[in-house]
């Protein structure tokens, strides 16, 4: 295996390349603890990318990547070009890598694995390759996060069963039949949309008050403001009436919300509230569910919308993040705030969710405003269980934790698979 470099922008940017013949583990020095096995092909020769940008591969040519002596090899099949995108699952970069690292820079498509977090690549691939009428580009998803999760699992959790006490850091959640401080967590760091929308309709239910809860903590221009999020939402969400009604009536209130700050100071860019910290256990053990707004989410289209036939809409896939697995890690029961079957995904990993305990029908809610308002609804339904019906919810999610928490710890071992999976 070869390392060569890393080049690197403000936002697009190439972390590593590499070249492997056979089965590797291929790390990266940014990050703590070199475990992650990327690749996971055996027997391929690879030239492998790791990029994060959407433009990237428009701003760098193959030249820019890849060493001269590896450019006929990849071009004449010797070698695969690997193209990861790192902790993303933008589906704009099919398009990019078919105009620039296909069309200008003479890879063919059969030399090509295009590699992200996005269970859903394949889709992308299916619609921008009749598009220009190219081959489609194999395509594989990469679990990265949820083999974080593991690592966590492994080395942060202490037990009393012969664990360390002295130096406990990640505390799972007790399932103790007490009063609780607060009700959920619900941490959100840049403004999204979806997040908005959330924020928004706890806020209209009167539940800001309840939760453990950030919201746009960092700086994201003038369309965060409270009140251009709420002429953004009422728009984009004004075909369901109850939400046009529950905005109207606590208009003064969501214009307000510009930022929602728990433990960090607002525009501080190097704090990041989806990490695992000592000092969240709080969080986890004072509340009894996690409101987990995901990073991808679809946009939402107002009913006016007109979609054009030749355009692609489809830009988000279903991406299982830090957030999710940090759920699993603390033993946390959850509400996914994702795309559309995205509790689906999980089942097929081995993990169990929480229906009946949990109202989960929104996950197979085809309108994304409308899974949204479901999931808000739900999420005020358990801030407002009676006492038996707390020990009830604690009582039948403990032992779904408890599977998942296993599943993650001691079964899981295979992060990186080629798409499309299979009954998804």
């Amino acid at each position: 295996m070869i390392v060569n470099r890393a080049i690197d922008k403000e936002y697009d940017c190439l972390w590593t390349s590499g070249y492997t013949t056979v089965h590797k583990k291929i790390y990266r020095d940014h990050f703590a603890n070199n475990w992650m096995d990327y690749l996971d092909i055996e027997n391929e020769k690879i030239f492998y990318v790791e990029f994060m940008g959407i433009d990237t591969f428009k701003i760098f040519k193959l030249e820019q990547y890849v060493d001269a002596e590896y450019i006929d090899q990849i071009r004449n099949g010797d070698l695969k070009l690997m193209l990861h995108l790192t902790g993303h699952g933008y589906h704009e970069i099919i398009e990019e890598i078919y105009t620039h690292v296909v069309g200008r820079d003479r890879v063919p498509v059969k030399n090509i694995i295009v590699s992200s977090e996005s269970i859903d690549l394949h889709r992308a691939v299916e619609w921008v390759s009749k598009k220009y009428n190219y081959e489609p580009l194999r395509t594989r998803v990469t679990f990265e996060f949820e083999a974080y999760g593991k690592h966590y699992a492994n080395t942060m959790v202490n037990y009393l069963d012969g664990g360390r006490t002295d130096a406990v850091y990640v505390s799972p959640f007790k399932f103790e039949h007490k009063k609780y401080n607060k009700k959920f967590i619900c941490l959100n760091g840049f403004w999204r949309e979806h997040r908005a929308a959330i924020v928004f309709l706890l806020a209209s239910y009167n539940l800001l008050d309840q939760g453990y809860i950030s919201y746009n903590i960092k700086d994201s221009g003038g369309e965060s403001t409270g009140e251009n999020t709420y002429q953004v939402l009422t728009h984009r969400m004004g075909h369901i009436p109850e939400v046009v009604e529950l905005f109207e009536q606590n208009k003064e209130k969501l214009c307000t919300i510009d930022h929602i700050l728990l433990d960090t100071e607002y525009n501080q860019n190097y704090q990041n509230l989806a990490q695992i910290k000592h000092e969240h256990n709080i969080w986890f053990n004072d509340s009894y569910f996690t409101l987990c707004t995901e990073t991808n989410y679809p946009n939402l289209y107002p009913k006016d919308f007109v979609f054009e036939p030749h355009r692609y809409y489809d830009v988000v896939g279903r991406l299982y993040s830090e957030k999710i697995f940090r759920c699993i890690v603390y033993k946390h029961p959850f509400i996914a705030t994702g795309p559309k079957h995205f509790l689906k995904v999980l089942h097929l990993l081995g993990y169990k969710t929480f229906h009946p305990i949990i109202d989960e029908s929104y996950d197979n809610e085809p309108d994304d405003a409308t899974r949204l308002l479901m999931i808000a609804k739900e999420a005020k339904r358990l801030c407002e269980l009676d006492e038996e019906g707390l020990k009830r919810f604690l009582d039948y999610s403990k032992e779904i934790c408890e599977h998942n928490f296993n599943v993650l710890k001691n079964h899981r071992h295979k992060f990186a698979f080629d798409l499309p999976l299979a009954n998804l």
